[in-house]
């Protein structure tokens, strides 16, 4: 954030707890219960006592620490992720409920009896919720606009102008935003979505002894447009994106993949290998702004991208 350092420790018996850091290094404030989820410039939201079972979504004021609201929920999603200051976060849990960011009140809440819940995204007022590991739904004003069952352990993401990706473990679907129904599928896993763009990008995990892969497909019909092989010593594959320039109206941007403990390579947008870079250490996580960021066991590293 451009304000402080936000930062959330977990201790030995799975508690949590959340500080800010001033960028001279002092603490603004710290020790604030909760692991944090998501942070606007004046509001952070934090889940507390997740490992207990009995979760609930802590508003804080990220001048002082102090907490604006609470309200009962294991996960939470503003309303765009494209603002900053959302007026409506939504919380899911034993029911899926639109919160006012102000003050925690109910705008509105839709109850889907006793199954396991977890919000995902929201776009234009819309929830998307895995219900149980196995059910998409789609909710909006209280109301269910529809449900698409037996999946296993899907992931929803960030919708396009007319579609929902989902990925369950072994494939990759377009879905009506308006109906849920099925536009494509692919058999394929592990998406990262290029948003406002033509094109997603998915990996599919090495198995015995096959090539992983990453895969370009066609958002409108999930054709292939490249293909890349990119390793086989860990089964799986982390793509991030870098988008050239303040808004995606091109497809001139970079794919960063993680293509084994230790390697990360970075792919233009036509499929070819541009640099790679190899650590001393094993890589946790990474992302990508200014500079390539990487988090290993000696520190978090910042590397040149370009």
């Amino acid at each position: 954030m451009t304000d402080a350092v936000y930062v959330t420790k977990s201790s030995d018996d799975a508690s949590s707890w959340t500080s800010a850091v001033e960028f001279n290094g002092t603490e603004r404030w710290s020790g604030i219960d909760g692991s944090l989820t998501y942070i606007t410039d004046n509001t952070a939201y934090l889940i507390e006592g997740y490992s207990r079972g009995d979760p609930i979504v802590r508003a804080i004021d990220t001048s002082d620490g102090s907490e604006i609201w609470n309200a009962p929920g294991s996960s939470i999603e503003p309303e765009t992720a494209a603002t900053n200051t959302p007026d409506t976060v939504y919380v899911a849990g034993d029911q899926l409920v639109a919160l006012d960011t102000a003050e925690g009140s109910v705008r509105w809440r839709y109850e889907h009896g006793d199954a396991e819940s977890d919000i995902h995204v929201v776009s234009n007022g819309t929830a998307y919720v895995t219900l149980d590991r196995e059910v998409v739904v789609a909710a909006s004003g209280g109301e269910e606009l529809w449900r698409v069952e037996s999946l296993s352990w899907p992931n929803i993401h960030a919708p396009t102008d007319s579609a929902v990706l989902v990925t369950d473990q072994n494939h990759t679907r377009a879905l009506d935003a308006v109906t849920g129904e099925q536009q494509w599928v692919q058999p394929l896993g592990g998406v990262q979505v290029f948003n406002n763009s033509d094109r997603v990008y998915v990996s599919k995990n090495g198995t015995f002894g096959n090539q992983s892969t990453v895969s370009a497909l066609a958002v409108d019909d999930g054709s292939e447009i490249w293909s890349i092989e990119v390793g086989t010593e860990v089964p799986r594959v982390k793509v991030d994106l870098d988008i050239i320039g303040e808004e995606n109206t091109t497809n001139e941007h970079s794919i960063f993949i993680q293509v084994d403990e230790r390697k990360l390579k970075k792919v233009d947008s036509d499929g070819d290998v541009v640099q790679t870079w190899v650590s001393e250490e094993e890589i946790y996580d990474f992302l990508v702004d200014d500079f390539l960021i990487v988090s290993t066991d000696s520190g978090i590293h910042a590397l040149d991208s370009y």
